[in-house]
């Protein structure tokens, strides 16, 4: 990346429901907002790592690129940490978090 400062708004690892855990996190980099989703579901293919970039005129998220819950790095079923505090750990997300924010990058710088 070439002299873009990426400044981190938001970052949230959450419980979606009840078989679901959920990254979230929203980095600024340039002009640009970035939104990154991340969310391990109990079933494999409801699994899902998404980008998206924030449209200012439309006041609306628009669709990036994705990994394929087939492709993901964050294990599934995550909400089943037998230790409650370590599913809350966001190094979890962290190779699919860095794919997606490298693929932003190749878009749309």
């Amino acid at each position: 990346m070439k002299n873009r400062t990426e400044t981190t708004i938001k970052k949230v690892t959450e419980i979606l429901n009840s078989q679901a855990m959920g990254y979230t996190e929203i980095i600024k980099i340039g002009e640009e907002k970035i939104r990154i989703t991340i969310k391990s579901d109990s079933y494999d293919f409801q699994s899902y790592a998404r980008v998206k970039v924030w449209n200012a005129k439309d006041k609306k998220w628009n669709f990036v690129d994705s990994i394929s819950y087939s492709e993901m790095n964050t294990p599934a079923k995550l909400y089943y940490q037998r230790n409650k505090k370590e599913r809350h750990d966001d190094s979890y997300y962290k190779k699919d978090r860095d794919l997606l924010l490298e693929m932003a990058i190749a878009i749309l710088f």
